[in-house]
């Protein structure tokens, strides 16, 4: 879907036996290194929606997951509600996070994540500007809430379907105390199911 130049993701192909897992918010010093390992045990590549503040205090973790093969997607600079800033200030937020990926990664930045999904007209001018595609997703982990690892997993499995877009975060950005163990957890287990179910887990570059 295209909304004022700018295409729209929300899922794959339903006829794929791809599946693509995505993060958000990192990275994240504890977290992101346990998820990579994690995905590594299962020979499953994912995409890392990263916050440019977090890169910059991070930089040996976003540079450690391009080397696993996993792609860095952007999710501006300050994770901002779009509602309250300016077209100005939303093109540094995004423009600024694009150049620190395109730094570690040596390659375009493609893909773009609406911090709480918030998506406004202002947003669609910058990122058909920047030649970035906003990816969404169709199937919430809600692994914020605090919830037990079996929860998350229930959740996730439930709506599971070829091309689905999974969202799970490695860290959270409005509240630096959330433990995201039980989100590890559920994904050692979410893995252990989809590949025995013929699904393979795959970058949004990957899936599209």
């Amino acid at each position: 879907m295209r909304i004022l130049g700018c295409r729209i993701i929300r899922k794959g192909k339903k006829s794929s036996d791809k599946i693509a897992l995505t993060f958000d918010d990192g990275p994240h010093p504890k977290f992101t290194p346990r998820i990579l390992d994690v995905l590594a045990e299962f020979n499953a590549k994912a995409t890392f929606f990263i916050t440019g503040r977090n890169i910059s205090a991070n930089k040996g973790i976003a540079e450690e997951i391009i080397k696993r093969g996993h792609i860095l997607g952007n999710h501006t600079y300050n994770h901002p509600r779009a509602y309250f800033i300016g077209r100005g200030k939303l093109f540094d937020e995004i423009s600024r996070t694009k150049d620190l990926i395109e730094d570690i990664s040596v390659k375009p930045n493609r893909y773009f994540r609406p911090p709480y999904g918030i998506i406004t007209p202002s947003m669609l001018s910058v990122c058909a500007r920047l030649e970035l595609s906003i990816v969404l997703w169709d199937s919430n982990s809600k692994d914020y809430r605090r919830e037990k690892a079996d929860t998350i997993l229930d959740r996730i499995y439930k709506g599971l379907k070829p091309g689905s877009i999974i969202l799970f975060h490695d860290r959270n950005f409005a509240d630096e105390s959330l433990d995201y163990t039980n989100t590890i957890s559920a994904l050692k287990s979410f893995l252990e199911k989809i590949i025995l179910k013929g699904l393979k887990p795959v970058t949004i570059e990957e899936m599209l």
